[in-house]
């Protein structure tokens, strides 16, 4: 699965991006960011354990990398939550495919977007009224 160019764009424009290294050997393109962020891992047989944070490294529109204190499994799912450029969140869900031990206490993971669940601030607002007919 892949996020959208508008959905993607929306998401690193919200986010602070930083400038990509001409060493990066990567499929596709990718925005380099620094922003803190919670996940929420996903566990078999389990709906969910406890948010962790994260520092989000990169955005790609099919991948994200992230850095973490906890490691978290190859295969092992998690969703997270980002902004967009027009002020609204939208919960994303990715699959581990790397988990790396950069030191005692930094692990670098990179995932493969899953799925997009939906987009949090519209889902929470209100259905419009449709205006009602006067009976005569």
């Amino acid at each position: 699965m892949m996020l959208t160019v508008e959905l993607f764009e929306q998401i690193a424009t919200a986010l602070k991006a930083d400038r990509g290294s001409a060493r990066d050997q990567r499929g596709g393109p990718r925005v380099g960011l620094r922003t803190r962020a919670k996940i929420s891992p996903m566990l078999l047989g389990d709906k969910g354990a406890q948010p962790v944070d994260v520092w989000v490294r990169d955005l790609s529109m099919n991948g994200i990398g992230l850095t973490a204190s906890h490691a978290l499994p190859q295969g092992s799912t998690f969703s997270i939550t980002l902004p967009t450029k027009a002020g609204e969140k939208i919960v994303l869900t990715y699959k581990v495919a790397h988990c790396t031990q950069a030191s005692s206490t930094v692990f670098v993971i990179g995932a493969s977007l899953e799925q997009s669940i939906e987009d949090v601030t519209k889902a929470s607002r209100p259905a419009p009224r449709q205006a009602q007919r006067r009976s005569a």
